[in-house]
């Protein structure tokens, strides 16, 4: 997002979510996702939109950005994920035991002088 910050980080957050959305969402649950978020993210955000009440005005300038980058569209039935929100879907991460250490192959050394001799 072109935005740091607070607003920033909420937007993108709510990108994602929108992303991972099988169909339109409603700006209410939207608001709801931002309650959650705040639980989890809420340290590193402004103290006055981690008050109650303010989930709201937080979707609403979320939305602003993404339906103004044309990431999002509001409709009747919700906000709508455009194509190229899909972008900032954040799958699951993969976690890889370690195997077994692989060797490099020996450097290869210019052996045609030797054998020119």
């Amino acid at each position: 997002m072109p935005e740091q910050g607070t607003h920033g980080h909420i937007t993108l957050l709510l990108a994602g979510h929108l992303a991972r959305a099988a169909g339109p969402v409603e700006p209410a649950e939207l608001a709801a996702r931002v309650r959650e978020l705040a639980a989890e993210h809420g340290g590193f955000w402004s103290k006055s939109a981690r008050e109650p009440g303010t989930e709201p005005e937080l979707v609403d300038r979320a939305l602003t950005r993404l339906v103004a980058l044309g990431l999002a569209e509001i409709t009747e039935r919700g906000v709508v994920p455009r194509p190229a929100l899909a972008r900032y879907a954040v799958g699951e991460p993969v976690v890889r035991e370690p195997g077994p250490a692989r060797r490099l192959p020996a450097a290869s050394h210019d052996t045609t002088a030797k054998d020119e001799k």
